[in-house]
């Protein structure tokens, strides 16, 4: 069970790092790469936290990868934030928010004793977010991007949702 578990693991993170470079070569700008970069890299964090069985690794490198998986719905939320709004200037509130959800998730790995809402949070945000997928989409240009916008919406959503949870 042990070696079904790394290898689903080691496939999961293998399948994000192939992702990420892949779309790093797609038509799109710095911004979004490093946002699809920023994901892998937390969700590749998240799985190696998450284990069932518990990993014996040095306690510095546990702890970067606790601050990196509670850096997930920043990175979450920068994603939607560069796909769905244009001018830069209008991202900012939505990452001070994400920030809120990321120091309370970091809270509940490091002290789950305290109690913090953290899913009542992450639930505001995405559910926030999805509103604003949404609401945008007129302004959208892009036909194909403004039809998949609530879909995507949804789906990232519900995905961050089951990580931050």
């Amino acid at each position: 069970m042990l070696y079904l578990d790394l290898a689903m693991r080691s496939g999961a993170a293998t399948m994000l790092i192939l992702l990420a470079f892949l779309l790093w070569r797609a038509p799109i700008g710095t911004e979004g790469r490093l946002s699809i970069f920023a994901v892998a890299c937390t969700e590749i964090a998240h799985l190696m936290i998450n284990s069932p069985l518990p990993l014996n690794l040095p306690s510095v490198l546990q702890h970067n990868l606790i601050i990196l998986t509670a850096l997930t719905p920043n990175a979450i939320t920068w994603l939607l934030v560069t796909i769905f709004l244009d001018r830069p200037r209008r991202r900012w509130p939505w990452l001070v928010a994400s920030s809120f959800v990321s120091v309370s998730y970091y809270v509940n790995l490091v002290a789950p004793e305290l109690g913090v809402p953290c899913l009542l949070f992450a639930t505001c945000l995405y559910c926030a977010l999805l509103v604003l997928a949404i609401w945008t989409s007129p302004d959208d240009m892009v036909e194909c991007r403004c039809r998949a916008r609530p879909g995507f919406a949804i789906a990232i959503s519900g995905l961050s949702l089951g990580l931050t949870g």
